[in-house]
């Protein structure tokens, strides 16, 4: 693991501070150096700030279109602190993909004074929105940021699971490799393009808009078509949807397996309230089944902390909760 190269704390009174935009090419290496130990430490239980699940070190190396690079705080030209951004498909809004203090130098006003200049930054440009997502339990960071103008939207639960723990969760009948699985009431089947209306209302009316991260559904995410497949083909991309179909050719639950070259696989479930109760347990059962098809990776799931009936079935699954985030936005219109 890279490391930084930090002065002393007694040094650090000599030396010069501030916050200054973050320039991709000069503090790459710093930059990557500072995420990592964090996010490093994360994992080990001990960190408080930490890369956000819509946002990974490839991006920032590659410097991907939506990417506005963010502040740091340097210390003599050493970099200790940072915040990086993401620009929202939705026009004006944007996101705050972490925050990251090395652990030496916290408690010092540095998150502070990077937001305050991303804030500054976002009016500027002309932004009315800038969503993040925090731990539930950094009540620190939570107050900060509500001490900035920002307001609690919703909370998630963050599920993960590396791929070879995923187990094979019980239905029945028991669920095909291919063909619609009949369950009387409904069947489980893949998407059809004439789906695409009905799933986007019901991903729309089930799962809050402002929860969505990185950005909510487009209107296109459900459609299908020689266009999107050349898309996926040359960008590695593959998204396979599940729909649950009652006898009235309704639409009443969905089930997404979203495989983007270099991120883990990212998994949505869409029930019906009225439905849940039936289309859960066989919905994870088919999800589970087809990622055992497919090739080892990281397993995430982000859950509104309302919807709380499917928990036991992604533990049945070997999900484990990793963490509770609380969404919060800053209107700056």
């Amino acid at each position: 693991m890279a490391t930084l190269n930090l002065p002393s704390e007694q040094a650090s009174v000599r030396e010069q501070s501030h916050v200054r935009p973050m320039h991709v090419r000069q503090d790459a290496r710093q930059v990557i150096a500072l995420l990592e130990l964090v996010f490093n430490q994360h994992l080990r239980g001990a960190g408080h700030h930490t890369i956000s699940p819509g946002f990974s070190l490839k991006d920032f190396i590659n410097g991907r279109e939506q990417i506005v690079p963010g502040f740091v705080y340097s210390i003599d030209k050493r970099i200790v602190g940072n915040v990086s951004l993401l620009e929202s498909r939705v026009p004006g809004r944007y996101l705050v993909a972490n925050v990251a203090v090395h652990p030496d130098f916290r408690r010092r006003g540095i998150a502070r004074k990077m937001m305050v200049e991303v804030v500054r930054y976002i009016k500027n440009r002309g932004g009315h929105q800038i969503a993040l997502q925090v731990e539930t339990e950094n009540e620190s960071a939570y107050k900060l940021y509500q001490e900035l103008g920002f307001e609690k939207v919703g909370e998630v639960r963050d599920w993960r699971m590396n791929w070879y723990a995923l187990k094979t969760v019980a239905s029945r009948p028991p669920i095909s490799r291919s063909r619609p699985d009949d369950y009387g009431e409904f069947q489980l089947r893949p998407l059809r393009p004439e789906d695409a209306k009905q799933a986007f209302l019901l991903d729309k009316s089930i799962f809050p808009k402002a929860l969505n991260w990185p950005d909510p559904p487009q209107p296109n995410y459900y459609k299908r078509g020689l266009k999107r497949s050349i898309q996926w083909f040359f960008s590695g991309s593959n998204h396979e949807i599940w729909v649950a179909e009652n006898q009235s050719k309704q639409v009443v639950g969905l089930g997404i397996i979203e495989n983007d070259f270099g991120r883990p696989y990212a998994l949505k479930f869409r029930m019906h309230p009225d439905w849940a109760h039936l289309v859960e347990r066989p919905m994870v059962a088919k999800l589970s089944r087809r990622l055992r098809y497919m090739r080892s990776k990281t397993i995430v799931i982000q859950q509104d902390v309302n919807q709380s009936s499917i928990e036991g079935l992604l533990r049945e699954a070997g999900f484990s909760l990793k963490r509770n985030l609380t969404v919060m936005h800053l209107v700056t219109e």
